[in-house]
This record gives C-alpha cells, structure tokens and sequence, in this order.
C-alpha cells in the first residue's frame, strides 16, 4: 500500500503582507523602546553629571566660607598683621566682587553677569617654636617639620601680633625668613596662610553643541588658578548685614556679614531636546564673624 501525499499549505499574498506589516510595526516598537531606553539612559547620566557638580562645587565653597577669617587663636580682623611677602593688598576674611569691579588680575577671564568671592584664612594645623627668639631676624625653629613648600604663605601670629611671609629657606625644623615686625615667644603659632578666590570661567572644551563649557576656578594665594568643578555655568552671591541679604556692590563693611547666600547652577554636556540639562542649587553660610 502506498503512503498518502501531504498536502503542502502555502501562504496567500495576503497572509504575507500581513505579516511584513507586523514584523515591521513589532520593528519600530523595539526601535522607539531602544530609543526611549538610550534617551533615558543619556538623560540619567547628563542627571548624574550636573548634580556631582553641584555638589563638589558646594563643597569648596561651603568649605572655604566657614573657615574664613579663621587663624589659630582669633579672628583675622582682630590681628595686627605686617606683610612681609608685600603680596596682599589687604586682609579681609570676605570680600565679593561684581562686575565691573572684579579683580584686576582676573578681569578678563571672569565670565560676564557672574559674581566673584575672595576668601582669607589659615590651615588649622599650627607648628610652634622650640624657644623664644631672640631678635626679629632670628632663624624661626619648629618642634616638628615643616610639610610645606617654600612656595607657601606662612602666617606666624602670637594672637595680637602677626607677620605674614614666604619661607626664605627650609633646613628640616628651621626656617630662614624676612626680619618679622617682632620677636615672637614659644606662645606664637605658625599656620599655612590661604587666600583661595572663586570665579565662573570659560574652558576652551565644547558640549554635544559645540559650545564652550563654563567651569568654576580656583585662584591660590600665589595667583595660580586651578579649574576644580566643570560645568558650573552661574556663581551669584547676597550677603547678610543686619537682616537684609545685600550685593557686593552695595556692601561697604564686610567685617558685618553673617550669611551669605550662594546660587550656583551647572548645565550638562549633553543636550536633549536641543537644550542642556540645566538644574540650579540654592544654600545658605555662615560667615565666622569677627565681632563673636
């Protein structure tokens, strides 16, 4: 007996169309989530960016701010102090600056309709001297070396009196400098001195745009300016005296200021939608007040 024929089934035109159509719409549905699925995945990250920005940036700041006007034994308006190093026009634990009266130094890389902050204190580690001097030219002699460059500002202070100066010499635990203002006892404390001044700055690096990316700087005490957060696209600052937040510019005593208000705001280097992730952070310092 012979075996019965199977009979072969084809598709019909139609049953082919059909199904072309929805492999193509199963297609662009994969797509679009593939799509969604990157967009998202770009705009978590660009998320991520700005607000690690954000919060670095806050961080310098917030830091510098409440240790301003701080040395080892008092405010820095209550010292004396002589400038051996002659590189200080003045000391001021705050200063602000709007424009047009930015530093001199920094007038032409301060980008435009943004503010600028100069802040002044010492490094809380104190070194002390073995035993008194006996003149104010006298080798100063340290209990413990010196972790310091000859590069660093040095502010040696006995509370009352201090003399800010650049390290002439370092042998180990001694230390050749300029003749001080005056003999300083075993109660003087010697302190790293800092000036860090920040400012919003253009970069020469561009975003998905090819636009220039704005970054906030650092200016040192030696005038040596450092990019520390990019992306910082804004820095605007008020400052509290009496009960009113006022601008640098209407400010005349700024030994009076007891809070500052900070604005910064950072912009991603991806775009969506044709436009940067842009987000903005508000908070508030205290400032260390000489008059406490």
């Amino acid at each position: 007996m012979k075996p019965a024929l199977t009979k072969m089934q084809a598709f019909t035109l139609l049953e082919l169309l059909v199904s072309l159509v929805l492999a193509s719409l199963l297609t662009l549905i994969l797509f679009k989530l593939l799509m969604n699925s990157q967009q998202q995945l770009r705009y978590q990250q660009a998320y991520l960016q700005v607000n690690q920005s954000l919060a670095l940036a806050q961080f310098y700041l917030s830091h510098d701010i409440q240790q301003a006007g701080m040395t080892s034994c008092t405010h820095l308006a209550r010292l004396n102090v002589h400038d051996d190093s002659r590189s200080f026009n003045h000391f001021q634990a705050v200063q602000g600056y709007q424009e047009p009266f930015f530093p001199a130094e920094l007038r032409n890389d301060v980008q435009p309709h943004t503010d600028v902050i100069r802040l002044q204190f010492t490094n809380p580690h104190s070194y002390f001297l073995t035993h008194d001097m006996s003149n104010a030219a006298t080798p100063l002699e340290l209990t413990q070396p010196l972790k310091l460059s000859s590069a660093q500002f040095l502010l040696i202070s006995d509370c009352h009196q201090a003399d800010l100066f650049k390290v002439e010499a370092l042998n180990s635990q001694s230390l050749l400098h300029p003749e001080f203002s005056t003999a300083y006892t075993v109660q003087a404390s010697v302190n790293q001195f800092i000036q860090h001044t920040y400012f919003i700055k253009m970069t020469d690096r561009k975003d998905d745009h090819q636009k220039f990316i704005s970054s906030l700087y650092q200016q040192d005490s030696n005038g040596i300016v450092h990019e520390i957060v990019a992306g910082i696209d804004n820095l605007t600052l008020s400052y509290q005296q009496g009960q009113t937040y006022q601008s640098a510019s209407s400010l005349t005593d700024w030994s009076s200021v007891k809070n500052i208000k900070v604005v910064i705001s950072a912009s991603s280097i991806a775009y969506f939608h044709q436009k940067p992730l842009h987000l903005q952070q508000t908070f508030y310092l205290q400032v260390r007040n000489s008059h406490a």
